[in-house]
């Protein structure tokens, strides 16, 4: 910690500088003005939820996706990998003081499945509050949930992702 701040500046700090490394690293993905767009108007925990998913992205080495105007009931992430495959994609979020519950978790999953065809390959990032991650119980329950969603699943979801914030 540095001398003469806090714990919680130094966490401000730190998100404004992950936030503007983000920028950085998305600011030629297609699209991503929208998502800029959606932060002005106060969209907040969602649409950073989707830059995330750019960023995982990106450093994944996929750099050939774009941010596309949502649609009620439709994805809005479209990925191309070089292979020619179009994955259709989406973020979801569940704001921080979300408490956990197995049905909130399902219920985020089934209703990001819905909006995916049924004939092309999906895939679903879903940003949980950190405190459901810093406790081992539902941690587990997270991955539980996440199995039985894949196993489940009616649709071409290949991928679903479930991470928290720092």
């Amino acid at each position: 910690m540095v001398a003469g701040h806090d714990r919680e500046t130094q966490r401000s700090t730190f998100r404004i500088v992950d936030f503007a490394e983000l920028l950085l690293n998305l600011a030629h993905i297609d699209g991503v003005d929208r998502c800029l767009e959606d932060l002005r108007r106060g969209n907040m925990e969602s649409t950073c939820a989707e830059l995330d998913f750019g960023r995982m992205l990106y450093l994944g080495g996929v750099t050939t996706f774009r941010y596309v105007p949502p649609q009620a009931g439709e994805n809005q992430i479209t990925i191309k990998f070089p292979d020619g495959v179009t994955v259709c994609a989406d973020a979801k979020c569940k704001i921080e003081a979300t408490d956990f519950s197995e049905k909130t978790v399902e219920n985020t999953l089934h209703d990001a499945r819905d909006q995916f065809p049924k004939d092309q390959p999906s895939a679903l990032f879903v940003k949980v509050p950190s405190r459901w991650t810093n406790e081992v119980g539902t941690a587990l329950e997270l991955l539980e949930i996440g199995r039985r969603f894949l196993a489940a699943d009616q649709t071409n979801c290949v991928c679903q992702v479930l991470c928290s914030a720092h």
